[in-house]
């Protein structure tokens, strides 16, 4: 995949806590950031304090949650534990006409969400990056359910 960033695209960003109940808005970041936030984020920290708290006072599972400012397209990726493993649940959110019925029906959804499970953080990095560089083909071919 291609690291430039010609236009220089402009994210908005959440953070999704176990101890909150509302999205923690962090502003904007621009795109070449987004894959070191990722990469040095403390998910295990996280995670760990997860593990400390009653199940009742979760809220979310750690999760970061990209918007493409012009796109609209969104990428959210929520940590989990596997063992001694990080695993990532990726959800990737955007516009797109949906058909149904053999084709005959159509209906545009802004917020058409498919989701890949259990992926390593090397795979999550992979899928941040094409979200980042706008190769949404590759997202659109590999995120299908």
């Amino acid at each position: 995949m291609s690291n430039s960033f010609k236009n220089k695209p402009i994210f908005h960003y959440f953070f999704s806590s176990p101890i909150q109940a509302k999205d923690i808005d962090l502003g904007t970041i621009e795109g070449e950031k987004i894959l070191p936030l990722f990469q040095a984020y403390p998910w295990r920290d996280w995670l760990q304090r997860m593990k400390e708290m009653e199940q009742g006072e979760i809220h979310f599972s750690p999760t970061l949650n990209f918007e493409n400012k012009h796109s609209h397209q969104k990428m959210l990726v929520s940590a989990l534990e596997n063992g001694q493993e990080i695993m990532f649940y990726v959800f990737y959110q955007r516009p797109k006409t949906v058909k149904r019925l053999l084709g005959l029906w159509h209906k545009h959804k802004n917020d058409y969400t498919t989701e890949l499970l259990d992926k390593s953080p090397e795979q999550t990095a992979q899928l941040l990056e094409a979200f980042v560089n706008g190769n949404y083909d590759f997202l659109e071919s590999t995120i299908k359910y």
